[in-house]
């Protein structure tokens, strides 16, 4: 149990580091893509509403759903295990004498 505990940590340590190098990447793009004169000879006007849409959805669900999700899919295995009913102790009256 502990092991599987700690290999769905270090997964969800892994999504979320390579999500946050991809936000890096979509936070430049964005930035580049908002510049003015510059941006309109490298950018389409497709690409820069693309460019500043993503990193809007980005910042506002993504980057919160990827990190819920990563918990949602650890915390899975530990409430699909049923715990055995713990058993009373005998009171000392049912004892035999």
């Amino acid at each position: 149990m502990r092991w599987r505990s700690v290999a769905a940590f270090l997964t969800s340590l892994f999504v979320v580091a390579v999500t946050h190098v991809l936000s890096l990447a979509v936070s430049v793009e964005s930035a580049y893509a908002r510049v003015g004169a510059w941006s309109e000879r490298h950018y389409s006007s497709l690409e820069q509403d693309i460019w500043v849409s993503t990193e809007f959805w980005w910042r506002l669900v993504g980057m919160f759903a990827i990190v819920f999700v990563c918990w949602w899919l650890t915390q899975a295995p530990e409430q699909g295990r049923r715990r055995e009913p713990r058993r009373r102790p005998a009171s000392r009256s049912s004892l035999p004498s």
